[in-house]
């Protein structure tokens, strides 16, 4: 297949109001061993944001350019990368920081061609202790990602985060790349921004592998270490949960609201049987209820808006 893109691998960096972070994750970029490729990297200022500049030019580095997107959210941006990418994207977050041999190891199979996307491993900050109420059921929430010390592809139901991934730009365009509505912009941690992307490769003829050496470590901040964050995560979760699904949801009688009851009363009574007595179970739970209260809350919204007269 043709493309007019150029040859090569871009490495895609949204960021927004992220000083620290954007720093250390481009020092990273720069550490990496010469995968004997052409790339580059691109920060996307996502909403614009000026500190976005300004961290790029004191770091002051070849290879690495600044585009705006006005628009807020990491999906406006990682979209505005890709319409500026080589022929393969490379995605990672400014709260991260990579190995030095990652870009060679994320990008070497969709290079070859072996895969049309694919996702590394996201390990949190070991340098933070995790609360132990904070269990492990949790941690998924906090961005962890692991399946496994094996490359292999992903199951059809399974996907890769974003955080640290690549794609065949092409092909990530062509299914349509992000959806706006899915993923964090400030202050909502929203998310399935990641399945919904990896849907739409699949459903367009493509296959997601999973490589367990293309490792990058994720920052742990104290903020996300309360429960406060967890019950906001997982209620983003719900809402993000509903949204994924709203072409389905939006033709049922009642939004879905049955699917997210159903399945609140199966997760209460898994969670409840590990013993409400632990901290860690009585926040899963917490978290759960928390989670299906998103869900119906945009499937109510979904039904006031197909109401006669609503604007």
């Amino acid at each position: 297949m043709s493309s007019s893109r150029p040859e090569g691998v871009t490495v895609v960096v949204p960021s927004w109001n992220r000083p620290a972070g954007l720093a250390r994750a481009l020092e990273a970029l720069g550490a990496q061993h010469a995968p004997g490729l052409d790339w580059e990297v691109v920060v996307v200022a996502s909403a614009a944001d000026p500190v976005a500049h300004r961290v790029v030019a004191e770091a002051d580095r070849p290879g690495v350019r600044v585009v705006d997107e006005p628009r807020p959210g990491a999906s406006n941006a990682r979209n505005r990368g890709l319409s500026v990418s080589r022929r393969v994207v490379a995605f990672l977050d400014d709260d991260c920081w990579p190995e030095p041999d990652w870009l060679e190891r994320i990008t070497a199979p969709v290079r070859s061609g072996r895969w049309t996307a694919c996702g590394g491993r996201v390990r949190l900050d070991r340098a933070v202790p995790v609360p132990a109420w904070m269990g492990d059921a949790l941690l998924a929430f906090l961005a962890e990602y692991d399946r496994g010390g094996e490359d292999r592809l992903l199951a059809a139901d399974d996907y890769l985060l974003t955080a640290n991934a690549a794609f065949d730009a092409d092909a990530l365009a062509a299914a349509g790349g992000f959806d706006p509505r899915l993923g964090p912009y400030a202050g909502r941690p929203m998310v399935d921004d990641d399945v919904d992307v990896c849907r739409k490769v699949r459903s367009a003829g493509g296959t997601i592998g999973y490589v367990a050496g293309a490792l990058v470590t994720h920052e742990l901040i104290e903020a996300r270490l309360r429960p406060s964050y967890v019950l906001r995560r997982m209620q983003a979760q719900g809402r993000s949960d509903w949204l994924l699904d709203r072409t389905v949801l939006s033709s049922r009688p009642d939004r879905g609201a049955g699917d997210g009851l159903r399945q609140l009363a199966r997760e209460q009574r898994s969670i409840l049987r590990q013993g409400p007595w632990h901290r860690s179970v009585l926040l899963h739970s917490a978290g759960s209820l928390a989670r299906a209260g998103g869900y119906l809350q945009e499937a109510a919204a979904a039904r006031r808006r197909s109401q006669p007269g609503a604007s």
